[in-house]
């Protein structure tokens, strides 16, 4: 057997990536990363002192200082037994430097880097006089074991690097996976050709569950064959392609290193000597809770959908989780994808590469409703519980059947029945009264409409132009979250953040902080920022969260499924029809937020049907949040968190339910006809210039809504079968005018 070569700059590689793997930050506490939030429910903590500075911030923990000396010798030791021999070559050679780590908050792993072996062949132990007996010897040794014989060997290539570069070791595999490594362990000792050698690869641990996060690596370049460069990488470097890889590339790359290689006359190496040592790259902090981040995926995969589901941190905006369902396996593409696996990816009619989380754009549905109650209440037209609108199940617009989401009539409801029960025909009536200019500007102010300003690739979604929603029945469409309105999952649960605070909406927050490897020191900082300033009433405010608590908590809410016991859960369902591939699919919707601060998480969830399905965001989309928050506050310990309320709100708890009219006639499906728009608009009652609403008598009850089997009064002058309906006799401070 002939002696092997010793690639000794690869062996001190290892040697400098073990000490780069020394810890350098030591994981965040629960308690060190909590962030304070204040809810307008609770009396202890009125919003204005919500605080949104608190961030979280990796512990540094100074690494032990070694010198290159220390891990490489230095020169003197290593050239003395060479300095007696004559006729050396040398050769430059770059040494690729250990990509910087990727972690979550509190130092888990997203994406790092390990030593991983290769298989070469030592050309010169081969003992060949010429290429054809190289050829054949290394074909006799490959073919002899089945381990070995599943390796590419590529006589072209081999033909090139015996005529360039024969001193270097020819590679035979890619990096292999340890596992695999220590199988061909015997063979490879037992072996005259046969070499590992050792590189530098990435490896992701949380594989599929947030690759559309991280990204992933690409080779460079394959190995080569050719003529050598000066210098000539020891392997193929690789780069960022797509996510946190590709936009912090320069930041995780690091600095390559430089050996010096020693052959002797006969092309034996000799000795190494280390130019310059590798240079980690830095380490990337971001604001993922790594746990919470495997089980938003997993939910999603339970449910065998395409989908997404979002968390986040209402007070700071950073992002916990952000979850797309189908993914893909970022190792895949480390040392280069099969042509085969790439197809399979790409081909795949779920597309498991697009993000649907962050670059979606989806039109939200009923999930909108929220933010045009808030625009309406705003300039006038609603008044909390105090108006009332009929909900008939269907209205005639400008000539058009628009219809409910059921046959049934609601009675009269107030916005926050009308959130609970997710009334379209209600919020047709609200959003032809509002109008576009005021719902497009609440839109704005949540951060509809433009990019949420992450690091990685997101969707703006789209906002219709002013002049696209003068029509009334466009405003219709626009009122329940259809027509030109576009959004992404992440933007509605960071909306959904902003609705919990009340104050501000915070701006979305994925990188809190960039260090260097070597001695924890922080780099880059990526303080938390507030998006936009809300300026309408706490009592607006408060009607809506009170419907949105009723959608999942109330008998009736449509939100059922994803109820939890404590901390309760504030939600609002929504459908609606998107078009993918030609197709008309439906998409289901629950977006909202968690009643505890520490974190204060504000949620969506999307589930896409496919071609025919019909879905609904209470039956499908709420049961997806169900489970991820029982998870989550079953085990506050691994998902750092804390539950800050002691017992269930109630806000309906005092209302008493409208007594039903016996005198109310059976009506048509088609109960209400809105105006043409040649017709005098209607007025809202103006608001008093105090903002406070109007006193009402403390015996009028609040409408409850009817069964479905009742019908109850659709409005004043309303027609229902050519015959006006009887009046509600019962005072009522503020309606909405519908012109007969």
């Amino acid at each position: 057997m002939t002696s092997r070569l010793p690639c000794l700059a690869l062996h001190v590689s290892a040697l400098f990536f073990a000490f780069w793997l020394t810890p350098l930050i030591a994981q965040e506490t629960a308690d060190a990363t909590a962030a304070p939030a204040v809810s307008e429910e609770a009396p202890a903590a009125p919003e204005e002192t919500a605080s949104a500075e608190a961030e979280p911030a990796v512990e540094k923990t100074p690494s032990p200082k070694r010198s290159v000396s220390q891990l490489v010798g230095t020169k003197e030791d290593r050239t003395a037994p060479l300095q007696s021999e004559k006729n050396l070559n040398t050769q430059l050679l770059k040494i690729p430097a250990p990509r910087g780590l990727i972690i979550d908050r509190y130092g888990e792993p997203l994406a790092q880097t390990r030593a991983a072996e290769f298989l070469s062949i030592n050309v010169k132990g081969i003992g060949a006089d010429s290429l054809e007996e190289a050829i054949t010897a290394v074909e006799a040794a490959l073919g002899a074991t089945p381990e070995l014989a599943e390796f590419n060997f590529s006589v072209s290539n081999f033909t090139k690097h015996w005529e360039h570069r024969p001193f270097v070791l020819f590679p035979l595999s890619g990096a292999l996976s340890s596992e695999k490594a220590e199988n061909l362990k015997p063979l490879v000792e037992s072996s005259e050709l046969l070499v590992f050698e050792t590189m530098f690869v990435r490896e992701y641990p949380g594989g599929i569950t947030d690759a559309h996060i991280v990204g992933y690596t690409n080779p460079t370049m394959p190995f080569q064959h050719g003529p050598l460069a000066d210098p000539e990488n020891l392997w193929p470097p690789s780069v960022g392609k797509d996510g946190l890889e590709l936009v912090y590339e320069e930041k995780l790359k690091g600095k390559a290193g430089l050996a010096s290689y020693i052959y002797s006359e006969k092309g034996e190496l000799r000795d190494v000597v280390m130019v310059d040592a590798p240079v980690p790259g830095d380490i990337v902090v971001t604001t993922l809770n790594r746990n919470m981040q495997e089980l938003a995926y997993e939910t999603l995969k339970k449910n065998k959908r395409p989908g997404a589901l979002v968390a986040v941190d209402s007070v700071t905006g950073d992002i916990l989780a952000m979850a797309s369902y189908p993914s893909f396996d970022p190792n895949l593409f480390v040392g280069g994808i099969s042509q085969a696996d790439y197809k399979a990816l790409t081909e795949n009619p779920a597309n498991p590469m697009y993000p649907r989380a962050a670059r979606g754009e989806f039109p939200p549905g009923s999930a909108f409703k929220p933010f045009v109650a808030l625009a309406a209440m705003d300039i006038g037209v609603l008044n909390g519980d105090y108006t009332r609108l009929p909900s008939p199940p269907a209205l005639e617009i400008d000539g058009r059947i628009f219809r409910n989401w059921h046959d049934g009539h609601e009675g009269l409801l107030d916005v926050r029945y009308g959130l609970l029960r997710s009334s379209n025909t209600f919020f047709y009536q609200v959003g032809i009264a509002t109008g576009g200019i005021p719902i497009l500007r609440t839109a704005r102010t949540y951060g509809f409409g433009s990019d949420p300003g992450l690091p990685i690739k997101t969707s703006s979604g789209n906002l219709p132009e002013t002049k696209n929603v003068l029509a009334r029945q466009a405003m219709a469409n626009t009122a329940i979250g259809q027509g030109e309105i576009l959004v992404s999952p992440l933007q509605l649960a960071v909306a959904m953040g902003g609705l919990s605070i009340g104050t501000y909406v915070p701006k979305a927050r994925l990188i809190i902080q960039t260090q260097d490897p070597a001695t924890g020191k922080i780099k880059d900082t990526f303080p938390t920022e507030k998006r936009s300033f809300i300026n309408s009433r706490l009592a607006d405010r408060t009607a809506v969260r009170t419907g949105m608590w009723g959608v999942v908590n109330h008998e009736r809410g449509t939100g059922r499924a994803g109820f939890h016991d404590l901390p309760q859960v504030y939600g609002k369902t929504g459908t609606s029809q998107w078009r993918s591939g030609g197709e008309e699919l439906n998409l289901a919707w629950f977006a909202g937020y968690v009643g505890s601060d520490e974190p204060r998480i504000a949620f969506t969830a999307l589930v896409q049907g496919d071609s025919g399905e019909t879905l609904s965001g209470g039956k499908h989309a709420a049961p997806l949040i169900a489970d991820f928050v029982e998870a989550v506050y079953a085990d506050t310990e691994k998902y750092r968190v804390k539950i800050t309320v002691k017992t269930p709100a109630n806000p309906f708890a005092d209302r008493v339910p409208l007594t039903q009219s016996s005198q109310v006639p059976q009506a048509d499906p088609v109960g209400n006809a809105v105006p043409s728009q040649s017709q005098p608009a209607a007025q809202p009652v103006a608001r008093p210039a105090t903002r406070q609403p109007t006193a009402r008598p403390t015996a009028r009850p609040v409408a409850e809504p009817a069964p479905r089997s009742a019908v109850r009064i659709p409005g004043p002058g309303v027609r229902v079968q050519g015959q006006p309906v009887p009046q509600d006799t019962a005072p009522v401070q503020r309606r909405i005018s519908v012109p007969r």
